[in-house]
């Protein structure tokens, strides 16, 4: 699983965040600690690439020619992971792509609805699957041991979760209640968490520079991860709506 890490597009975009907090070392010195971690960075796809095309074997009438196809082997396991993330950027196929429609406060809510006819748990699951399918929305189900039916990303940073349960009220009337709730990643969580305390620390020792860009990363995160609670809960909110109307 770790070995496979930096032949991810994503592995590039962290190359450039620490490219850009070993930049900022130039005004505050002790982020040039973050140096021998982009030098890693950097170094492990292209001992990944070197590795691959020293494993590669072609035909014994190559002779001579071999050299070559062994550096275009790894120049091609180097490139193909940036040639990925660049089609996905051109193409839209973000980690921050908005998926779906509606926006919603990024607080928990409830919803419910009365059901005149009864309906399986399988049946619900599948209605609720079939429209967030139809709204393009980035979502799993949840696994057998998860406390959540439904989980919707808004982005790369937070989603948004969905449990329901049902009261039975005779004659097969049905009254389902719904719960959703926004998730923040832990990776968010990290990243707010780092760069606001070392925010904290160029402002203590003078370095405000630093320290203000430091902040507006950390705020700017911040926001992006409420920004991307509110889109999975307006997923989640027109689903539950269209599941409510079709009840009735």
């Amino acid at each position: 699983m770790l070995a496979s890490l930096p032949l991810m597009p994503e592995w590039y975009l962290a190359v450039l965040g620490l490219a850009a907090v070993t930049a900022l070392g130039a005004i505050w010195m002790p982020l040039l600690a973050a140096g021998p971690l982009l030098l890693i960075a950097l170094a492990a796809p292209l001992g990944q690439a070197v590795f691959a095309a020293a494993r590669a074997t072609f035909p014994e009438r190559a002779g001579a020619r071999a050299w070559r196809q062994h550096l275009l082997t790894g120049l091609l396991h180097l490139v193909q992971p940036m040639a990925r993330l660049s089609g996905r950027i051109e193409y839209g196929l973000t980690p921050w792509r908005r998926r779906g429609r509606g926006l919603a406060l990024p607080f928990a809510f409830t919803e419910s609805a009365w059901r005149e006819e009864w309906q399986s748990i399988e049946a619900r699951t599948q209605t609720i699957a079939s429209s967030l399918k139809r709204q393009e929305a980035a979502w799993q189900p949840g696994g057998d041991f998860d406390a959540w039916d439904f989980e919707v990303r808004g982005g790369m940073f937070s989603s948004a979760r969905l449990i329901s349960s049902v009261e039975e009220h005779g004659g097969g009337h049905q009254l389902v209640l719904f719960r959703a709730w926004p998730e923040i990643s832990n990776f968010a969580l990290a990243v707010i968490g780092a760069t606001s305390g070392l925010a904290l620390a160029a402002g203590i020792d003078g370095a405000w520079s630093a320290a203000a860009v430091l902040a507006l990363t950390a705020g700017a995160i911040t926001l992006r991860s409420f920004w991307e609670a509110a889109l999975a809960l307006g997923v989640v909110k027109s689903t539950l709506w269209e599941y409510r109307d079709a009840a009735r």
